[in-house]
């Protein structure tokens, strides 16, 4: 949240799918929480499990789950919506790797911007320790 006025000004955040090519989301208001919900992405899609993504904010409000099909390692991502737009199609199908691959772009693209507007926080022990909880094993 500290940071999040130094990328806004330099940076975008682009969410697209389920028939949306730009989902209305923000650094300023999205990007913390995807941020925070990252770690626990990324230990539910290595262990195989259910997911879920949460973009709860106001005007965007939809929620992402996903289920996995571990004979042919494809996630079903299921989009819900909560305001009166609608997800078309509902369903949409994702490699476990290219899920995992999509997750660590977000991630590394953050750290990078990080470090163009405040290099000294990439030590800070709160992001450290956020890095190690996404980095792959």
């Amino acid at each position: 949240m500290d940071v999040r006025e130094l990328i806004q000004q330099n940076s975008e955040l682009l969410v697209s799918g389920f028939g949306d090519s730009k989902w209305p989301v923000s650094v300023d208001w999205e990007l913390p929480d995807l941020l925070d919900q990252l770690p626990d992405l990324f230990q539910a899609i290595r262990a195989g499990s259910i997911a879920q993504l949460d973009f709860g904010e106001q005007g965007v409000e939809r929620l992402i789950e996903f289920i996995p099909n571990r004979e042919n390692r494809m996630y079903v991502g299921t989009c819900y919506s909560l305001t009166r737009w609608k997800p078309d199609p509902v369903e949409e199908e994702i490699s476990f790797d290219d899920l995992e691959t999509m997750l660590l772009e977000v991630k590394d693209q953050f750290l990078q911007a990080l470090t163009d507007v405040a290099a000294d926080l990439n030590d800070h022990p709160w992001v450290r320790a956020w890095a190690k909880a996404c980095a792959k094993p």
